[in-house]
Parts: C-alpha cells; sequence; structure tokens
C-alpha cells in the first residue's frame, strides 16, 4: 500500500474527501489528514509519504511550500495541488514542482480519483525504476564486478547506504511431483509462484537471484532488529501465501544478518550452507545458519566417514529377516543425520557403493535382482533423488523390503543355511584355521549332512569353494597393490607362502609372479 496525506483548511472539504474516495481499493493508505499548514509540515516530516494532496491556500504555510518540502524528504513524491484559485502563477509554480495533477474547487471526486489513478501509477513506475536500478547495483557488489570506490559512488546515485545491513534467504519451492498432476493443476501452481514474485518485490526485499522455482532474496535495513524483524514477517507470510497451492514442500534457508552491504556475499554463502540441511530436517523445513554446529558432528576421522558399508544389509537380505533389516536401516538414518549437511552427497556415493554391492552379492548367491525389480538402477535414482532423508530412508527400505520378500519366497530353508555358510566363509577366509567343522557348527548342523547340502546348493565342494574364495582374493590383490608374494599369502589364509604359490599356479597356470607380471604388463599396453 502507499501512504498519502491529505491537507485542506476546510474541514467539511477535508472530512468529504476522506470518506468519499475509495483509498484502499486505489491501493492507497490514508496515513494522515492536516487541516493547517503547521501541522501538515510536522506530519509531512514525520511519515514522509509517498502521495500529497493538499489545498494551495492554508494558514502558516501554503500548499506549494508543503510541495518543496515534500519534495526534498522524498524526491519521488506524488503531488496532487487543489486550489480555489485558477491562478496561472500558481499553476506554473506547481508545473515546476512536478506536481501530478492539479484540481480546481469545488472538488470533482471522479476527477480526485483519476488523478489519485495517476499518482499511484507515478508511484509503481518510480518505485519499479529504482528497484531496478539498486538491485543492479547489489548484484554488482554480490558478483564481486566492481571496486569499493565505484559502489560508493552508484550507491550515492540510488541514495542506498552502505552501511546498511543485510540479509540473503533461499526459497526452494519443490514442484517434481506436479509431472504427475494434472495441466490445470500444474498451471495454478506456477501462476502462484508468478503472484509470489510480485508480492515479495516490496521496500527492502532483493530478488538477487532465480532459478525455476527457487530464488535468492535480499533483505536491507537500517538496524540489525529491522532485518531479522522483516526477515520472520516475510517466513510467515511467504507459507501463508502458499498455503493450499500443491507446494507440498517448500523450504527456506537464511544467511546470518551483517552490516555492511559488501558482506552480502558472505550472508549468501551461509544461506547456501543452511540449504544443505534441508535433506536432513525434511519437507518444509525453515533453516538458519546459526543451526549448523547443531547438526555437525565433530572428531569423525576419515576411514568413519566411508563406514556405510559397514552396516551390513546383506545378512538381514539373504536370511529374508525383516527385523534385523529395519534395525540396521534405523542404525544407517541415526548415521545419516549426524552427517549433517553433507548427507545428501554422502548418501548419494555410499547408496551408489550399496547397490553395486548389494547386486553383486545377491547375483552370487544365485539370486537374480531383475525378477524383483523392472528396472534395478531406476530403484537406485529414486533413493538418490530423494529431497529429505527421511523420504530416501522410506525408499531405501521399501527396495530392500522388497528383495527380502523376494528372496523369503524363492529360496528353501536349505539355501538360506547356505546362504548363511557361505556370508561366514566371505567374512573369514583369511583365517587359516578355517574348516569345514567350523561352518557346519555356525549353521547348527551335522559335518557330514552339511557337506551334502552344500555341495547339492553351490554345485562345489566347501574346500573347492575356498580355494575359489582366496585364488579370486589373491588376484585382486596382485593386479591392485604392491604387497610380496609372502604377504598376500598370509592376508588370505596360507600360513606357508610356498604353499600358496602352488596352490594359485594349479588354480590359474601361472605362479603369483608370472601373474603380477602379466597384469603389469597388460598396463601399459
Amino acid at each position: 500500500m502507499l501512504k498519502a496525506l491529505l491537507c485542506d483548511d476546510n474541514e467539511i472539504v477535508l472530512e468529504g474527501l476522506q470518506k468519499q474516495m475509495d483509498w484502499n481499493g486505489l491501493g492507497i493508505e490514508l496515513i494522515g489528514i492536516s487541516s493547517d499548514g503547521e501541522e501538515a509540515m510536522q506530519e509531512l516530516t514525520r511519515c514522509i509519504p509517498d502521495i500529497l494532496i493538499t489545498d494551495i491556500m492554508m494558514p502558516h504555510y501554503d500548499g506549494l511550500q508543503l510541495a518543496e518540502k515534500a519534495r526534498t524528504l522524498n524526491n519521488d513524491i506524488s503531488i496532487i495541488i487543489i486550489s480555489g484559485y485558477d491562478d496561472f502563477e500558481y499553476a506554473r509554480k506547481a508545473v515546476r514542482l512536478s506536481v501530478v495533477d492539479y484540481i480546481l474547487k469545488p472538488v470533482n471526486p471522479d476527477d480526485l480519483t483519476n488523478a489519485l489513478k495517476n499518482a499511484v501509477d507515478h508511484c509503481i513506475q518510480t518505485r519499479k525504476s529504482q528497484c531496478s536500478q539498486t538491485l543492479e547495483i547489489l548484484r554488482k557488489i554480490l558478483q564481486k564486478s566492481i571496486g569499493s570506490e565505484e559502489i560508493q559512488k552508484q550507491c550515492d546515485a540510488v541514495l542506498l547506504d552502505l552501511e546498511q545491513y543485510c540479509c540473503v534467504l533461499a526459497i526452494q519451492i519443490e514442484t517434481r511431483e506436479l509431472g504427475l498432476m494434472a495441466d490445470d493443476i500444474q498451471y495454478a501452481a506456477d501462476l502462484r509462484f508468478l503472484q509470489f514474485l510480485e508480492y515479495i518485490q516490496t521496500k527492502n526485499i532483493y530478488i538477487v537471484e532465480r532459478a525455476g522455482s527457487n530464488c535468492q532474496l535480499l533483505l536491507l535495513g537500517d538496524e540489525k532488529s529491522d532485518v531479522i524483524n522483516l526477515r520472520e514477517q516475510f517466513i510467515t507470510s511467504t507459507r501463508d501465501f502458499f498455503a493450499g497451492y500443491y507446494c507440498n514442500d517448500i523450504v527456506i534457508a537464511a544467511g546470518d544478518v551483517h552490516q555492511g552491504l559488501e558482506n552480502i556475499r558472505e550472508s549468501q554463502n551461509e544461506c547456501i550452507q543452511a540449504l544443505k540441511l534441508h535433506f536432513v530436517k525434511g519437507a518444509n523445513a525453515t533453516i538458519y545458519y546459526h543451526e549448523i554446529p547443531h547438526y555437525k558432528k565433530t572428531g569423525v576421522s576419515g576411514n568413519e566417514s566411508l563406514g556405510f558399508l559397514d552396516i551390513d544389509f546383506i545378512e538381514p537380505l539373504l536370511e529374508a529377516n525383516k527385523q534385523l533389516l529395519n534395525e540396521r536401516l534405523n542404525l544407517l538414518h541415526e548415521h545419516l543425520k549426524e552427517k549433517g549437511g553433507e548427507s545428501f552427497v554422502y548418501m548419494t556415493f555410499t547408496v551408489g557403493n550399496f547397490y553395486t554391492h548389494v547386486m553383486k552379492e545377491l547375483n552370487e548367491a544365485g539370486y537374480n535382482i531383475g525378477a524383483v525389480f523392472d528396472n534395478p538402477m531406476e530403484e537406485f535414482v529414486k533413493v538418490i533423488s530423494s529431497n529429505t532423508l527421511d523420504l530416501a530412508i522410506i525408499n531405501l527400505k521399501r527396495n530392500l523390503t522388497e528383495i527380502c520378500d523376494y528372496i523369503s519366497t524363492h529360496s528353501s530353508h536349505h539355501s538360506r543355511t547356505i546362504n548363511t555358510a557361505l556370508r561366514y566363509i566371505q567374512n573369514n577366509y583369511s583365517r587359516s584355521s578355517l574348516s569345514i567343522e567350523d561352518v557346519a557348527a555356525i549353521v547348527f548342523l551335522s559335518t557330514s549332512h552339511f557337506s551334502t547340502i552344500f555341495k547339492n546348493e553351490t554345485g562345489q565342494t566347501f574346500t573347492d569353494y575356498l580355494i575359489s574364495i582366496r585364488m579370486t582374493k589373491a588376484k585382486e590383490l596382485l593386479t591392485n597393490s604392491n604387497d610380496k608374494v609372502y604377504e598376500i599369502s598370509s592376508r588370505i589364509g596360507y600360513e606357508n607362502a610356498a604353499y600358496f604359490s602352488a596352490a594359485f599356479k594349479r588354480y590359474t597356470g601361472f605362479s603369483p609372479s608370472e601373474y603380477k607380471l602379466q597384469i603389469d604388463s597388460k598396463k601399459y599396453f
């Protein structure tokens, strides 16, 4: 709403104009009325209106004096002069003062309405022009594309105080699901966002960046408390504005309030950091930069940061144990929450590793993941593209539960027992003392019974399977490490390096040194 001050020494005229005009309908808030020049001058200084409607002839100060004073206080003020004197000299002075209109008494309400409409248009156009110039300077400050002297010069030109307080806000409106909605709903949501862009362009709020349904705003104020209050009012009104308009997730992030426009970039960087917490805090979050330390886990070592695969999901899947699966999903959820703002990038990386790992393990166990999902990669994408941690865990849980159900339906009691045995062998093959008796005891079977069902389920004897596991690992180490043969021998469960070398040659046709030489030569040719 534009602010207007109405001045006339005739109280009947003053009251009549106050009541007859549809001020609100014109977008005007009548903030004051004055019946003499002295009172009007005080009101003018106190409230500095956008529009001044004043009679020419008044006690103490006449309308032209008021207009001159108003112009010094607000160079862009819209002035409407009312006069009972059809006098050229008054009109000439009024023109010099760039008045919007000059109306003769008795005032015709329609004439004043048209004059007020012109005044409103003038204010809006002037404000847009000023806003555009100011925004251009603010963006230059943000991009650091001009030096300090030039910044000061351009700020002075638009009466922009460099020492103002500033704060950057980011608004992200999740529209991914709109693609699944009817065209009219999509249109309504898009239209509402465009209306929002018009709605927020008020004094001290500037759109500094926009991409689709996301934007960054700059809030300004003379005092820190002014910016904080403006920020809180803006956040509340923004959520009210979109209530019920098909926007299922509106996240608002705010940098700290800083003094000095040259610190805009710092507030912007803080805002971007705060925005990373959206993944952890969930849908419709309001996030402040000062909250970040609360979500940061301190003292995390390099090894811990790769701890995702230490949470074993293969065991509960192969055993079709949903209770254990849920317990480990909860561990993952808590682990990711502790990662704070890094959770999204961290989960994208580790879930990718996890899916590769679980598909390999299930394939080795004889399960075809293609029988569970039409497009396994699409299921992976659903998880990593979830816009909140809670939703990501829900999608991951759904996928793992479907795999669990498939295994439960397609595996016999014997195969579940053997899967447990295979997992035990894979985790303990490096023990030189590992024996069929050890594994049979783990699955509560006699050695002879275990040997029979192991051969039936895997097509291999226990000894052949153990050798294949050890030799596969040996080939990996020879290919990807510089370990000595005796070191590799020890790592895969052979106490005697010579015995390992003989076994490796029987298995591959090459001695360990010949195999490594062959691999190294392929790296260069």
